[in-house]
């Protein structure tokens, strides 16, 4: 789930202008231009120290004068986090990491009340441009400005290649919610769940959700997992999700002042 998690993070900016990955052992470094702090994090994945966490941010985001946040796994790097908020960081909120074995998953493929929901793959550069304006309109809920989000649907090929795959529900001609697989290290990683804010609370996430997940086990991953957002965490649940742990994010404290 972790080495998903970093692989999510990678696909974001892999098919972006200016998109960055860096390596460094047990770290990964993201950076997209247009992206928001907590979208070009320093990702711990592996066993270090914090004084080479502190050394990889200050060269690659700090020193270069650049939004970037640390994530550090709850369940194996609590240790580090002492010495990196003498180093200048802060924790800012944890996201629940939850799974979905192959045996709990019972697919959604309809609607509770029956309304009629067509999902199918986004594979058409107009498809595309649909799926970032509307993901962008969804997620400003939570206070990102649309242009931050839309910076990482920038070509097709960043929806749709041999390990990724957004699919949207449209319904009356028009695209309602949508998801995407991110199919690495044996996992379904689902990401960008989002229901348009006019059609909150029809359970059309759930079933958006559902196709990615029964794509991800046709193509024979072991389990599904996902880092719930606050409005979404409930309806995982309900679907059999469990949560494993968390990921904390440490923001610079210059970006909180």
């Amino acid at each position: 789930m972790d080495l998903n998690f970093v692989e999510m993070y990678r696909q974001h900016v892999r098919h972006v202008s200016g998109g960055e990955v860096h390596d460094y052992e047990s770290l990964t470094v993201i950076h997209g231009p247009g992206g928001a702090a907590i979208h070009n994090p320093v990702m711990v994945h592996g066993a270090t120290t914090a004084a080479r966490v502190l050394e990889v941010a200050e060269r690659s985001c700090r020193a270069l004068g650049r939004k970037h946040c640390i994530f550090l796994r709850a369940h194996e790097d609590p240790h580090l986090e002492p010495e990196l908020e003498r180093g200048g960081y802060r924790f800012v909120y944890a996201t629940p990491a939850m799974y979905l074995t192959r045996d709990r998953f019972a697919p959604t493929p309809t609607l509770p009340d029956g309304a009629p929901l067509e999902v199918r793959p986004v594979a058409s550069e107009a498809e595309r441009q649909l799926f970032g304006e509307r993901v962008a309109d969804a997620f400003a809920i939570y206070g990102t400005p649309p242009a931050t989000i839309q910076s990482f649907f920038e070509r097709l090929e960043g929806v749709s290649n041999p390990t990724v795959q957004a699919y949207m529900g449209w319904q009356d001609g028009e695209p309602v919610t949508g998801a995407i697989l991110y199919a690495s290290h044996g996992v379904a990683g689902v990401g960008w769940v989002w229901t348009k804010p006019t059609h909150f609370g029809r359970r059309l996430a759930e079933v958006v959700t559902s196709a990615v997940i029964a794509d991800g086990f046709a193509r024979g991953l072991a389990i599904a997992n996902l880092q719930a957002s606050p409005l979404g965490e409930k309806v995982y649940a309900r679907m059999g999700f469990e949560p494993l742990s968390t990921y904390r994010t440490l923001l610079p404290l210059e970006m909180l002042r």
